[in-house]
């Protein structure tokens, strides 16, 4: 077989559930890599030979049933750094790095803060804040097993040694929290926490409401802000003053987000767009 009727294969299979330029993206994604065949490769040299040491049609079959390519893989590009994924952790988003940007830009690389990540999951906020700000120390927490061994996977991989991580649920008061936790004052508090009310289940693509942790995506209809409200509320014993909470929001409550955070007490509330132009940061700062 060739690379390129690899590629068109993949792209004729994928084609069954996702758009054109999707499948074209998987299709490139997994030449480069079961083969080490980058696209500009390919274009090259379309009719070079590649030696399939897989089952394809198992590929085939996975690909088909909506199995996300990160897990098929098993890792994905987060801020020019290559995680460790699988079942269990949140695939990382691009819009993501724009809060880490967003966070990132409004420190010197220098700086000594105390940093908390709420809900690390893969640990890709983390970690990428932890190498981005090196004098950092980071605290990242997560109620599941299954995200905490990623996230460990992933801090070791990176030898990122400025970081601890701590199994925690963020819904229970801080005063039942570790006391590793709760034992500094953090600078900046960052979380990208559930945030899809579940009557939107049924429009999610098959992907991610298929095989993604739902505990990591999906909350009350009645209380869609109750991660927010619950983390907020941790924040304000957590941070000092002065210090800075970031959020990935939801960009249908953005509104109802600057109303509770100014209800809580938070000044200088800000929400910024993602790439898309659609509300999908906040940032507020405790008194």
């Amino acid at each position: 077989m060739t690379v390129s009727q690899f590629i068109s294969h993949i792209k004729l299979v994928c084609s069954e559930i996702y758009n054109h330029s999707e499948s074209q993206s998987i299709a490139y994604i997994l030449a480069k890599d079961l083969f080490g065949e980058s696209k500009i490769d390919i274009i090259l040299n379309p009719n070079k030979e590649i030696n399939i040491n897989i089952d394809i049609n198992e590929l085939s079959d996975r690909l088909r049933s909506g199995e996300p390519i990160q897990y098929i893989i098993g890792k994905a590009e987060f801020c020019d750094l290559e995680f460790a994924i699988g079942k269990g952790a949140l695939i990382p988003r691009p819009e993501t790095e724009e809060l880490i940007n967003w966070i990132v830009s409004n420190y010197a690389k220098e700086s000594s803060i105390q940093i908390m990540d709420i809900g690390t999951g893969s640990g890709c906020i983390a970690i990428s804040l932890a190498k981005q700000l090196p004098l950092s120390q980071v605290t990242a927490i997560d109620i599941e097993m299954n995200a905490i061994y990623w996230a460990d996977k992933n801090a070791t991989q990176h030898n990122v040694k400025n970081i601890n991580i701590i199994q925690q649920n963020a819904l229970s008061p801080v005063a039942t929290w570790n006391n590793d936790i709760t034992k500094v004052l953090y600078d900046v508090i960052v979380s990208n926490p559930p945030y899809i009310p579940q009557q939107d289940i049924d429009s999610m693509e098959l992907n991610v409401k298929g095989y993604e942790p739902h505990s990591a995506l999906f909350v009350p209809d009645n209380d869609p802000l109750i991660f927010y409200r619950s983390i907020a509320i941790s924040a304000l014993s957590l941070l000092c003053n002065g210090g800075e909470l970031y959020f990935e929001i939801y960009e249908s409550f953005w509104a109802e987000m600057k109303i509770m955070l100014g209800e809580l007490g938070y000044s200088d509330i800000e929400i910024k767009n993602d790439i898309h132009s659609k509300p999908r940061m906040c940032r507020c700062v405790k008194k």
